[in-house]
């Protein structure tokens, strides 16, 4: 009986080490992007809601990146988090780095890639009150900064951008619900 007992806690033990295992590996795929290695869009959101959620509000900066003629390729869209930098200009700095390393041609395969990016900037609590909302207004300040001719598209997330958001959110609505025959003019 106590051998049977050993051999069952055994057992025991070696499944339970190889489901802890098998749930590190599915963390990991849950949240690592596989091409790029780097946390994944849902690690991050995860990430922010703890912190909104915990005590300690630290001023921050998140910087959404898009590059434009990358999404052929995969994860086109990345995001920066800075604890503690709440200098608007420091944050375009810092983006403006970016932007001219990105900028220049780089090897992949056999292949020469050139990608534009984009630049997105949310701060708190300089432009939000809620740390929640930095991913939300970096997309805004970034899907604004696509539309910027130039060799540096980079928009900081300011009220203005909320309401022109909102209002295009309220005609796209009223557009998918008008009736074309009657309403449109």
């Amino acid at each position: 009986q106590l051998d049977q007992n050993r051999i069952l806690e055994s057992k025991v033990q070696e499944r339970t080490a190889e489901l802890a295992q098998k749930n590190e590996e599915l963390e990991k795929i849950v949240n690592v992007d596989p091409l790029t290695k780097l946390l994944s869009r849902r690690y991050f959101a995860e990430k922010l809601t703890n912190l909104y959620k915990s005590e300690t509000k630290t001023p921050s900066t998140l910087i959404v990146i898009d590059l434009l003629k990358f999404k052929n390729f995969n994860s086109n869209e990345f995001a920066l988090w800075i604890p503690e930098l709440e200098d608007a200009h420091r944050a375009i700095g810092i983006a403006r780095e970016i932007n001219d390393l990105l900028r220049e041609p780089f090897g992949y395969h056999s292949f020469s890639l050139k990608v534009s990016p984009a630049f997105g900037i949310s701060m708190y609590p300089k432009n939000t009150a809620f740390l929640g909302d930095l991913l939300k207004n970096g997309e805004i300040s970034v899907r604004e900064a696509k539309q910027i001719d130039g060799d540096f598209k980079c928009v900081l997330y300011n009220e203005q951008l909320h309401s022109y958001a909102k209002r295009r959110m309220q005609i796209q609505s009223l557009l998918e619900t008008i009736d074309f025959e009657e309403e449109f003019e």
